[in-house]
Parts: structure tokens; sequence; C-alpha cells
């Protein structure tokens, strides 16, 4: 049954019955109806009479209102969504200037509030994908966040714009690397390592049409442009990298968006290029200098046939020294595109003689790039007394993430993001390290929150004063070491032991907590030094940095969980399984363990309602 109010008719039929299923009679003349008749005439098949009880046919009833529905439909139907695909944690940062950049460049309207990352759940199971909220693009249905991972050397950010979730096949909008690392920071990270996995990119035919994006996240102030970093700038120029900087415009020190540096050119000629990475090599009895040479060249013109590249690439024993590997990368590329007749590169200097069997059956990104180099710009890179294995690039690009231990990781980082928890540290399972963040941040940030900035400040004042005004000037942010080898920090006990840190920490004022989380497969819960075995060895992270600058919180120490497998959970004593709170199964479903804080275990139970 279908009375008339409910399809928002005023004037009520001549007959008591008229609103009867199947026939809808009226002794009014039709006037502009409601969406929401049409919509019932539709569904109900209803039929309208005129005075003369004839029968008003739908082409002749109100074209205006019903194009409005018709219309409404149409338009949601060919609208696409905007697909980020990452294998990193979204920051809400990086999505809103994915989102400015497409609205700007498709030239339509956008509105942005609060960024938000709804999980999308279905029958209360979690369909690793996010929804991102607080914003709006006129041509866009949804943005739609996915985790995936890249066969080998992956950027952090691919974009697409489709109405179906991405394929392999399909061709990006964006590729996009992003980094927190300042200028001042880190030359070999903030250049080398970043800009070499565009060379991979290079090597993809589908990518040829999509727009490359060095994109620097900067939250800490720095001082100066070393000059590595200024030829990562030209590097990247050369490649068609476009570069973009966020940064606070009122943050002190260098502000790269304003002072012109981003105006350096791309480099004209291979003799160029040689020679401003040659004046930038020290020669140290510590450090073998990344240096250009040329070896051979074609006797009747003055071009390079063959170049050497000097670069340590063994590291502890092995053929892993990843920031030279991602250096002699790049160097090879540019030098074959700006000097198109080299035919040979040797890299000199190695230091691999007494690793050469790993080095000959190594299949790693410098092998996975020499034979992609060979086979796509028939060059020959090669270590000097060493044969390469030759190891094609996957034809895929990359692949939905449903296997890594992150997984559970970030789905609880981006849960807790909309919470009165904060999240002080992070690095999920190989990720970007983060910065650890001390009181003096939030008592700066949380001024508005009268309670809240009294907690940090009795934090504060227990620092030094020279401390303080350090860190004040670092914003209270702290990059933690890799290593214990800082006596300033770890005094007579300095080694050169890894400093271990978790996946995340996690700050809960109201119940003054730290929660120290470890994320891990299912399977690994109890395996030597993985899981809650790996607890104990964030002791040093502890006693250094939580201790000092939260002496106010208790400390806990947990696990969380991704994957199936419950044999090596159901096998552990009680006190072992007492630091597991969280496990995500690979089919979504969501489980919360006794010992789980109240706080992270409401969050999860109002998903599954």
């Amino acid at each position: 049954m279908v009375s008339y109010t409910e399809c928002g008719i005023k004037d009520k039929p001549f007959e008591d019955k008229c609103y009867i299923y199947k026939t809808c009679v009226f002794r009014n003349e039709i006037k502009p109806l409601s969406n929401m008749f049409h919509l019932c005439l539709k569904f109900f098949s209803l039929k309208v009479y005129n005075n003369n009880d004839s029968v008003i046919p739908m082409s002749k009833m109100s074209t205006l209102q019903k194009t409005s529905v018709r219309s409404t439909q149409e338009e949601k139907d060919t609208k696409k969504n905007l697909w980020i695909l990452t294998e990193e944690r979204p920051k809400p940062e990086v999505i809103e200037f994915i989102v400015k950049k497409y609205s700007e460049e498709k030239n339509v309207d956008c509105k942005i509030t609060k960024i938000k990352f709804k999980s999308i759940i279905k029958k209360k199971k979690f369909c690793f994908e996010w929804e991102v909220k607080g914003i709006k693009i006129n041509t866009i249905d949804k943005i739609i966040i996915k985790p995936v991972s890249g066969y080998s050397s992956f950027v952090d950010y691919l974009v697409f714009e489709n109405l179906e979730e991405p394929k392999v096949s399909d061709k990006p909008l964006y590729l996009i690397e992003e980094t927190k690392t300042t200028p001042s920071e880190s030359r070999n990270v903030s250049v080398f390592q970043r800009t070499a996995k565009f060379v991979f990119i290079e090597q993809y035919e589908i990518f040829k049409e999509s727009e490359k994006i060095m994109l620097y996240t900067l939250r800490k102030p720095y001082k100066s442009y070393p000059p590595t970093f200024i030829f990562g700038l030209k590097a990247m120029k050369t490649m068609q990298v476009s570069t973009h900087f966020l940064q606070d415009e009122e943050m002190i020190g260098k502000n790269v968006n304003t002072d012109g540096t981003l105006d350096e050119p791309k480099f004209e000629n291979f003799e160029e290029f040689r020679k401003m990475k040659n004046d930038l090599s020290t020669e140290r009895n510590d450090n073998t200098p990344i240096e250009i040479k040329i070896e051979e060249s074609f006797p009747d013109e003055d071009v390079p046939k063959k170049i050497s590249i000097s670069a340590k690439l063994e590291k502890s024993g092995g053929f892993s020294y990843d920031p030279n590997i991602g250096a002699v990368s790049l160097l090879s590329f540019l030098s074959k595109k700006l000097s198109p007749k080299i035919e040979d590169i040797i890299i000199k200097r190695h230091g691999c003689e007494n690793i050469k069997s790993k080095v000959e059956n190594s299949e790693g990104k410098l092998v996975k790039i020499a034979t992609a180099l060979k086979q796509n710009f028939g060059v020959k890179l090669s270590l000097d007394g060493m044969e390469l294995k030759k190891v094609g690039l996957k034809t895929d690009y990359w692949k939905i993430e449903k296997e890594g231990e992150k997984i559970g990781t970030i789905f609880l980082h981006l849960l807790l993001l909309d919470t009165k928890l904060e999240i002080i540290y992070e690095q999920h399972a190989g990720t970007e390290r983060g910065y650890f963040v001390t009181p003096i941040y939030f008592s700066e940030n949380k001024k508005d929150t009268p309670e809240l900035w009294k907690t940090f400040q009795e934090c504060v004042q227990k620092l030094n004063e020279k401390e303080y005004k350090k860190l004040r000037i670092e914003l209270g942010l702290i990059d933690l070491p890799k290593d214990k080898s800082s006596e300033a920090i770890f005094g007579e006990d300095k080694s050169c032991e890894t400093f271990h840190i978790p996946d995340l920490i996690i700050l809960d004022y109201d119940n003054k907590e730290i929660l120290i989380i470890e994320g891990e497969m299912a399977k690994n819960v109890n395996v030597n030094e993985k899981g809650v075995n790996q607890l104990p060895l964030f002791k040093d992270l502890e006693e250094k940095y939580i201790k000092k600058y939260y002496s106010e919180y208790e400390c806990k120490k947990f696990v969380v969980l991704y994957g199936d497998e419950d044999e090596k959970y159901n096998e552990m004593k009680q006190d072992d399984k007492d630091k597991v709170i969280f496990r995500l199964k690979t089919d979504g479903t969501m489980i919360t363990y006794d010992k789980c804080p109240q706080s992270i275990k409401d969050v999860i139970d109002k998903l599954k309602k």
C-alpha cells in the first residue's frame, strides 16, 4: 500500500480507496510531483488518471521531475572512483595533496574538511579497503585506499581514476614516492634511495604516460641544502620526475617552496652530470667515493663508449648496501640517458671480492636493473671481475597485498586516528620510520585542551634546559637510533647492537599508559625472536626514551597478529597469550583478546555492530 501523503500529493484523491496497490486515481490536474512520487509509480506500477478518467502516460508527466530522478542515478553511475593503492600507512597530508593535484589538473571543484579513513566493513568483516571521508570532488564518487605491494623497489602510492578496482594492466594517473626526510637529514635516503625507484618505473612501458612525483612531507625544520640534495633535484628533473614539498609555512629555517631552490634546471649533458657527481665525492679511509670515470671513448668522436662507477656494495658480509645500490642504479641509468652511445658500465671498488659467490647468485635489485638496462636500453652493467645473473623484472609491477604482518598494524593505526589515543611512533614492518613524538610536541599542539596540555607540561618540566631548547627547535620530534653506538644516549652500554623498535607506540593519556605494539604473522607468534619473544627486546626503548620523556606513564607491551593459524597461539602458556591483544584474519575477521586495552577494544567492537 502507498498513500498519497507518502507520494508527496497534497490534495486528497476523489475516492477514499484511490491509493490501492497497482492503481492510483486522481481527479486533480497533474502538477509538478515529488521525486518520491515518481519512484513509487515505477516501483508499484501505478497509473495516473486525468479529469476525463484517461491514463496519463509517463512521457507526459512532469519531464523536469522525471529527469531529476533519472539524471541523479545516471550521474552516479558514470562517476568514477579515485583509487589510491599503497604499501605504506596512508597519511592525511598525502591524500590531501593527491586530491588537490587531481582537482586542479581536471579543473573540478573540491572541498576538504577533516580527512578520515573509514574501514569498509561487510558482514562484520574488514574488506581490506578504506574509504576517505571529509573530501568531496564533483566528478568523483568515492576515494578508496587499498593495500598493495610491489615485486621490487616499489613507489609509495599509485593513483587511478577508475570505476572498478584497478587491474595491474591499468595505467595510473600518478606514481608517487613520499618521504619525511628533510634535505639536510640524509643525503642517501632523500636522494639516491628514493630517486632510484623511478629507474625501475622507467623499465615499464605501461607507465610512460603516468606522472612521476617525488613528494617531501616535511615536519622538522632544516637549515641547508647539501650539494647532494641539489644533485638529486637535477637528477629528478632529468628523469621528468616532478618534486613537491609540503611543510608549514611558519616553520623556521629553509623553505624550498619559496626560496627558488626548485628552479634548479635539469642536467643538459653527460659531462655536466659527471662533473657535478665527482665534485661531491670525498676520499676518506672509511669511505669509497662514488665517482664516474670514462674508461674508453669512440675513436672518431668525443663521446664515451665505456665508463666505470666506483661504489662500495658490500655490507656486513652481504651484497646488500642499499644506499649505494640505489646510487649505482640511478647513475647508470642517467649516464645512458645523457650519453646514449655508452655500451658498457663497470662497477669498480665494490668490495665484494670475498663474497663473489653471493654476488653471482644474487637476484637482487641491482641484478634486475642490470638485466633491464641491457634489454631495454642496450647497455651492459657489470661488477668488475664478476658475472651477474640475468634476472628479468616481473611482468606486473604490483599486486594486491593480503599477506604481510603490517596489514594488521596499519589497520589498527588508521582505526585509532579518530580517537583520543595518540600514535607517538610508527614503523609498520619495513615502511618508513616515523618520529618519536615527545611531550614537547603535544605541549605546543594541545593548548586548546587545558587538562591534556597540563599533563604534557609536567613531563616537559622534568627535562633539563639544554635538552628542552634543542627539542623545542626540532618541534619535539626525535629520530630513534638504528643501533646503540651513541655514547651520549647509551653511555658505557654503547655497542654496535641493533636498537630494536616496534611497529607502533600508542599514547593513552586518559589511562596514563604507553602501549608498545609489535605486529607479527599468526604463525610466528612465539617463534625465536618474533612475536611475544620480541617484546623483551624493547627494553632499551623503554629505558632510554619512554621513561625519560613519559615518566608519568605506565608502559605495556603487546602483540597484534595477522593471519589464520591458531596452532602456535594455542600451544602458548597463558602469560604469553595475555600479551596478544588483537588478530586480523585473512578473511577480515577481527578478534580481540582478553587483555586487549578497553580503549582499543571499544573501537573494534563498534566496527562489528
